[in-house]
């Protein structure tokens, strides 16, 4: 999950894995580039998300419309219910790649980090995380396993 400040009260979180930022799908030729070309159209948004905060913030004039998960989010944009939808870049790259009628038409720099979120004070099972992460940079296994699932990420 998004390493917050919010959510760092709630959990210990283990050493960053992944650098994450928000992006933007639309469908194939929309010319949705940014949020501005999106003032009074439809933004998909995933509630309590920081895609959702982001786009509050950004996204004057932009009607945003909450949904529980990604994918109620993009089938709301294959039936034209949304006109875009912001999400994690690595989710909706993937999406893109799989589904050719869609396109990522930006990434937002928000300076995400992923992170494994453990039980507060649970000291062991986080060094444990922590260890295996390092020993995975180290020795390829995680360039592996992120060519694997994230194929599309730039």
């Amino acid at each position: 999950m998004t390493i917050t400040p919010e959510r760092a009260k709630k959990f210990d979180f283990s050493d960053p894995y992944f650098d994450a930022s928000q992006a933007l799908i639309t469908k194939k030729g929309a010319g949705y580039a940014d949020l501005a070309a999106l003032k009074g159209k439809k933004l998909g948004v995933q509630q309590s998300t920081t895609g959702e905060e982001y786009a509050k913030k950004n996204g004057e004039g932009v009607e945003l419309v909450q949904f529980e998960d990604s994918g109620l989010q993009l089938a709301a944009l294959a039936s034209g219910k949304v006109d875009a939808v912001i999400n994690d870049n690595g989710l909706l790259f993937e999406h893109a790649r799989t589904h050719p009628e869609f396109e990522v038409t930006t990434e937002f720099e928000t300076g995400e980090k992923y992170g494994i979120g453990v039980k507060k004070d649970n000291k062991e099972l986080l060094k444990v995380i922590n260890d295996v992460l390092a020993k995975a940079k180290k020795d390829g296994t995680y360039d592996e396993i992120y060519k694997k699932w994230f194929p599309a990420a730039r």
